[in-house]
């Protein structure tokens, strides 16, 4: 479950971050996406969250590889003025942090911020089977 925070103050936040995302692919009930991540809404997510580098990789788990008929795909921009951090990258020590490592992850760490500021639809196809593909553009709110 997401909570969302009303606060207009960061409408127009801007501040280094980088210029590659990662992503975050879940299947979800059709109606969850558009209205749940408005644009300009403030939201956390509560726990530890895997991403991955790999855009494949998210939309593969969006789709459960062609068994669902809808999806959500976060497109996830890091800041990196945040000390403490506030992911962890597995790919600098593979041998300790993952078990899957072709994924490419990126864990966050729990109720990492974040400012809704991309939400499209799209119809698209995985193995034949049509889906639904709502793609999220988040962008990490520092502290």
């Amino acid at each position: 479950m997401i909570e969302f925070l009303n606060d207009s103050k960061h409408k127009n936040l801007s501040y280094p971050m980088t210029n590659v995302p990662v992503w975050r692919g879940v299947v979800c009930p059709e109606d969850i996406g558009q209205k749940d991540y408005a644009l300009n809404s403030i939201g956390f997510f509560p726990c530890f969250t895997s991403t991955s580098c790999n855009q494949a990789e998210a939309h593969g788990f969006a789709t459960k590889y062609g068994n669902a008929k809808h999806g959500i795909v976060f497109k996830i921009y890091l800041t990196k003025n945040n000390n403490p951090r506030t992911h962890i990258d597995t790919r600098a020590k593979i041998d300790e942090w993952s078990f899957h490592p072709k994924e490419e992850e990126v864990l966050l760490f729990p109720f990492f911020r974040f400012l809704v500021v991309g939400n499209t639809v799209r119809d698209d196809t995985y193995d034949n089977q049509a889906v639904r593909i709502t793609e999220v553009t988040l962008m990490e709110i520092p502290f």
